[in-house]
């Protein structure tokens, strides 16, 4: 499961991962960054809640790269994550390590830290 929102007066896109994604739910996913990251101002902020998600799975991550890659060439200014699990850290560390993310135990650590930029 996912939520994708964007705060117009913060201009931070706010996204949400529980469980697992499925290859199913993937598309939709994309599509809901992409149409969020439309919504936003250019140096805009994201902040990623995956303290209650799953790594993606191979093929799952190989799509999700669409995502990342958008939001990365139309304005993304920082990006900061919530995980809890050590074993999702090193994952996240190691996939969105070229968007330098930033990674956080807490929603409020999150947003002091992008509110910072």
């Amino acid at each position: 499961m996912y939520e994708v929102k964007y705060d117009q007066g913060k201009n931070r896109i706010y996204i949400t991962l529980e469980g697992n994604m499925s290859l199913q739910e993937i598309d939709s996913y994309v599509s809901a960054v992409k149409k969020a990251t439309d919504e936003a101002q250019p140096n805009f902020t994201v902040c990623l809640d995956g303290s209650k998600a799953a790594p993606f799975a191979p093929d799952v991550d190989k799509k999700s790269v669409e995502a990342r890659d958008y939001l990365m060439k139309n304005g993304l200014k920082g990006l900061a994550t919530i995980v809890d699990s050590a074993i999702l850290k090193m994952h996240v560390n190691r996939t969105l390590k070229e968007m330098g993310n930033n990674v956080f135990a807490t929603q409020a650590e999150a947003d002091k830290y992008l509110d910072s930029l």
